[in-house]
């Protein structure tokens, strides 16, 4: 527990922060997306809002993120794959 609280700790002093499934993140980069149920896909503005639906690797630092954006302009739902370090908190 000390070990996991520790890593935390130095993410948190680099900028980086640990995020769990159902958590609010916010894009630092424009990204692709697929829109879900549709062969399409959408360039994602930086700053764009979305809920972790679940975390690629090691639990304690994720090297990356499975994301769901709601898109209220086409009224759909995207998913995009993100590296740990292209999000931040909302």
């Amino acid at each position: 527990m000390v070990r996991a609280f520790r890593h935390l700790r130095l993410w948190e002093e680099v900028g980086l922060f640990i995020f769990e499934e159902c958590h609010s993140v916010r894009l630092l980069a424009h990204v692709e997306a697929h829109v879900i149920g549709e062969s399409r896909k959408l360039l994602l503005n930086a700053g764009s809002v979305a809920t972790v639906v679940l975390f690629h690797g090691n639990p304690s630092r994720p090297d990356a993120y499975e994301l769901e954006f709601y898109i209220p302009e086409q009224d759909c739902y995207a998913l995009a794959t993100v590296e740990a370090n292209q999000v931040a908190r909302v």
